[in-house]
């Protein structure tokens, strides 16, 4: 297992981004106004001040897969508006989501990549993501073509909890330099992380529990944040990407076979 998170952890990424939602027909953005009575979300009129426009942060995992700066990721993380919480936000019905910054951070980096996607699978949870990896130390990871069996090991990498996460890794000196009285935005925060490097994916061991043409499930444990990551077998190679987490009983979570990535990779 050691010799996995080794070889593999400065190929797994953390994406970072905002998504905002715009009309369909003025293409103006969506805003936003704090009132006493509450949060007044209204359109931007043509040449009116584009303060406020509405930025959701989101997060997730993604990793190498081509010596082209491929990543493979969940489309649920590039297209962060189709998880259904975010699809019950008020004032978003009609609207059109869209990305407003997007970019991926590898381990021993100091700065981020920005990152486009390329392409997403309308009937499978997965996405390609492309950055320009500018001779980073990130070699790709294999796929497996094999199916794994009910009792194999697993181990899955990625970014459970997002910010927050890594946060809770970080020293007492790396938090006392934060100014308390002055508010850091999600991407200054991610930038300071970089700079100390402590850009790093975790890692959960576990076992293959049930078997499905859609899903492998197991029991290592992982969070919201994690979604996109790579579940290896204990050759080292890609078995699955994480892509849910079971709520109701956490002893289980699911990723799709890796096989359903070639078609998608094979397309571009």
């Amino acid at each position: 297992m050691g010799r996995i998170i080794n070889q593999s952890t400065r190929s797994i990424a953390f994406v970072q981004g905002q998504y905002g939602f715009s009309d369909p027909e003025s293409g103006n953005p969506l805003r936003y106004l704090v009132t006493p009575q509450g949060i007044l979300f209204f359109i931007a009129e043509n040449g009116e001040d584009q303060e406020n426009i509405v930025r959701i942060n989101f997060s997730g995992t993604a990793f190498v897969v081509s010596d082209q700066g491929h990543l493979l990721t969940n489309r649920h993380i590039a297209e962060p508006w189709l998880m259904r919480d975010q699809k019950d936000a008020p004032n978003i019905e009609g609207m059109n989501p869209h990305i407003l910054g997007l970019r991926a951070l590898l381990p021993g980096r100091q700065t981020a990549f920005d990152t486009v996607l390329l392409r997403s699978d309308l009937e499978v949870d997965l996405a390609i993501l492309k950055i320009d990896l500018d001779g980073a130390d990130a070699a790709p990871l294999e796929l497996s073509n094999d199916t794994p069996n009910i009792g194999d090991e697993v181990l899955v990498m990625g970014y459970p909890l997002g910010i927050s996460g890594m946060l809770a890794r970080a020293s007492p000196e790396f938090l006392k330099d934060f100014d308390t009285e002055e508010e850091h935005s999600a991407w200054e925060i991610v930038d300071r992380l970089s700079e100390q490097g402590l850009i790093e994916p975790l890692a959960s061991r576990g076992i293959v529990s049930q078997l499905s043409d859609q899903f492998i499930v197991y029991d290592a444990e992982t969070t919201i944040g994690g979604s996109g990551g790579p579940v290896f077998d204990l050759d080292g190679k890609v078995i699955g990407v994480n892509t849910a987490i079971m709520k109701q009983f956490g002893g289980s979570n699911l990723g799709i076979p890796a096989i359903y990535a070639r078609p998608l990779l094979d397309s571009l």
